[in-house]
């Protein structure tokens, strides 16, 4: 299959940064892809303690034949193996590389659980982990943009927040907070 250089440097952020790299957590190593309309796909990982989930429009995946939001995984192996196809393709000239990648069908949380409802405009004390917020800005910081405003969207203090990007985009991040 092909994708877009642009998708494939959003897949490695994300597997760089948020999937987990903890081997008896396997099913949260992969990165899920869901198709949410005709022309829009989420990219989305998670670790457990954080996810980030981000909108991409690629029409290469459209090759994938994915009804409207279901999705699959792209396991570990495939993921290094795009790694290492980018590194070797990602100079060329034109817009697409060329890849091997598997429908996987690992099971994956459903994450849409996890994304709260914010609706409160209480005043509270939060903590969050300094060194997650760094690797969820990672995952968005990617090719020429290494510089982003976020957002940041809290329910109570004991609810996860959402992160988003200032810049209109669909992409957000989930993070759980720490006692404080």
């Amino acid at each position: 299959m092909k994708l877009l250089k642009t998708t494939i440097e959003r897949i490695i952020a994300l597997s760089d940064n948020i999937a987990s790299t903890d081997q008896t957590r396997y099913h949260l190593q992969n990165i899920e892809i869901k198709r949410v309309s005709l022309t829009n796909h989420t990219l989305s990982a998670t670790d457990g303690h954080k996810m980030t989930v981000i909108s991409v429009e690629d029409n290469y995946l459209n090759e994938l034949d994915l009804a409207l939001n279901q999705k699959f995984c792209i396991n570990p192996e495939d993921l290094e193996r795009l790694k290492v196809e980018y590194k070797i393709f990602k100079k060329g000239s034109l817009p697409f590389i060329e890849c091997d990648i598997k429908k996987d069908q690992t099971k994956m949380p459903n994450f849409d659980q996890f994304i709260p409802i914010i609706k409160d405009d209480n005043k509270f004390v939060i903590g969050l982990n300094a060194e997650y917020l760094l690797e969820i800005s990672k995952s968005f910081c990617t090719g020429r943009n290494k510089s982003i405003k976020f957002e940041f969207d809290f329910k109570d203090k004991t609810k996860p927040c959402i992160i988003r990007p200032c810049n209109e985009s669909k992409d957000f991040a989930v993070l759980m907070p720490v006692r404080v």
